[in-house]
């Protein structure tokens, strides 16, 4: 990709927006790579520190006759992940209660099996 983005600055002429563009664009590629580069390390140093402190925890643990990992910390760590994994596109997350909108979506209707479940549990209660 380096290697297109150099050719388009060849290729475009001065003092055009052809040449201002290649320019952004070369500049926003060597922020991307910087970025990625610095979140490899943070992410290599951060699963280093994980091992270590994770192998500590559980010495202490196996000794003291705990459950490890840490309930409450797994429990956490869950939660933390759900919300990394969840997709930050309003479109996808918001329900469409038109038809007229394209990224309409019937609601879904219960199955049998559900509503004869639900039953049961009002009726247990």
């Amino acid at each position: 990709k380096k290697k297109k983005l150099n050719k388009d600055l060849k290729n475009s002429s001065p003092r055009s927006a052809d040449k201002k563009v290649a320019l952004k664009n070369i500049k926003n590629t060597k922020l991307k790579i910087k970025f990625l580069a610095q979140k490899e390390k943070y992410l290599k140093i951060r699963t280093e520190r994980r091992r270590i402190e994770g192998r500590r925890q559980y010495k202490i643990n196996f000794s003291q006759n705990k459950p490890w990992p840490d309930p409450q910390e797994y429990t956490a760590y869950l939660k933390n992940k759900s919300l990394n994994d969840i997709d930050l596109n309003w479109q996808s997350r918001v329900p469409k209660l038109f038809k007229e909108n394209p990224n309409y979506r019937p609601p879904q209707l219960e199955t049998s099996k559900e509503s004869k479940k639900k039953e049961e549990g009002e009726k247990e209660e």
